[in-house]
């Protein structure tokens, strides 16, 4: 977290028409000491970007959903989310250049 925040959002920044944030989501159904993506509800996501200014989208890792990639945790579906939110929720592998590519060609 704190190596992406301090040396690659700046670096992010420097493009044209692209602000980017990175807001932590703290894990409140399985506790703060958890923090492994997998184990994120979409209640947990929801209630803490919902009072968020989260600008044209938000990206996540697709490790929030079920294997199917259908459902996260607790039964919410990514439509689910993005209506909560009022934000188009976009979701990357675990490839760094990906979201990097999808970022800068959205």
């Amino acid at each position: 977290y704190e190596t992406f925040q301090e040396d690659v959002l700046p670096i992010l920044n420097q493009i044209e028409n692209l602000n980017v944030s990175l807001l932590p989501i703290v894990n409140n159904f399985y506790g703060t000491s958890v923090t492994v993506t997998g184990l994120l509800t979409g209640t947990d996501i929801i209630t803490q970007l919902a009072s968020e200014n989260l600008g044209d989208a938000v990206w996540m890792s697709h490790r929030i959903l079920n294997d199917e990639g259908t459902l996260t945790l607790d039964n919410l579906t990514l439509d689910d989310i993005s209506n909560a939110i009022d934000c188009p929720l976009q979701l990357s592998n675990d490839s760094f250049l990906k979201l990097l590519n999808n970022l800068t060609h959205a």
